[in-house]
């Protein structure tokens, strides 16, 4: 590349300033306010109680197969199939 010429990764650069300073009056908004938010988002003793009941008890998943494309790529092999393959050798 000769020296005159900017790198391909900056020929863009001016369009991307210019939509971002197109941009920057509706990012500056503030978010609006919630309906109800006193409401819906105050603590509730009850609602706490049952979220901790539920973590203490958060099982360890297990993957059982993975697909590619809708095809099957690899399948856990069970407990029972290992047990009579090494039972036949």
């Amino acid at each position: 590349m000769s020296p005159s010429r900017p790198s391909p990764r900056l020929w863009g650069l001016p369009a991307a300033a210019a939509l971002l300073g197109a941009l920057s009056p509706v990012v500056a908004q503030a978010a609006p306010t919630y309906p109800n938010q006193e409401l819906v988002c105050g603590f509730n003793a009850a609602r706490e109680q049952q979220r901790l009941a539920s973590a203490a008890n958060f099982a360890q998943p297990v993957v059982q197969q993975v697909k590619v494309n809708g095809a099957v790529a690899w399948a856990r092999v069970s407990e029972r199939a290992r047990m009579s393959t090494s039972a036949r050798s």
